[in-house]
């Protein structure tokens, strides 16, 4: 049996930039190479990378936002109203799934207050607070760097 290795993926078509994403198609080459590396062996690889497991817990559009502004709060807590109006391009639907996402992390803790109505605050678990000094130093070094990272 014959182990495949992935060289890359080259457009079918010349005129690939005057193409439209819908109209692209892809060729796969594969060349023979006996020294490579199964698809389960670059899974299991895959899956067992902290650093993988760990970013794409949290690395999405909104988590950061949200823990940074627990984080930044001045009594440590917000409900969910004050969160969303402090990310007003963040949909309700969106907030609360990331919200949701990252309890089950572990990450935050959600306090549900029995009145009428109902009364929610969310804050930083201890886990979620030892994240934090990562995270200010990731937005230090993105104010630092920005021009010369966000500008071509």
């Amino acid at each position: 049996m014959s182990q495949y290795l992935l060289v890359t993926f080259a457009p079918s078509h010349s005129s690939f930039l005057a193409m439209a994403a819908s109209e692209m198609s892809f060729m796969l080459h594969i060349w023979p190479n006996e020294n490579a590396q199964t698809m389960s062996d670059i899974q299991a690889s895959y899956l067992t990378c902290p650093i993988r497991q760990v970013i794409s817990r949290f690395g999405d559009k909104w988590s950061l936002l949200v823990l940074y502004s627990l984080h930044t709060s001045a009594s440590g807590t917000l409900r969910f109203n004050e969160l969303r109006h402090q990310m007003t391009d963040c949909s309700q639907k969106m907030l609360s799934s990331t919200l949701k996402r990252l309890e089950q992390m572990n990450l935050i803790h959600r306090e549900v207050f029995p009145e009428v109505p109902p009364r929610v605050e969310y804050s930083l678990t201890p886990i979620g607070q030892s994240l934090m000094p990562a995270v200010d130093s990731l937005i230090q070094w993105a104010l630092q760097h920005f021009d010369e990272v966000a500008t071509p």
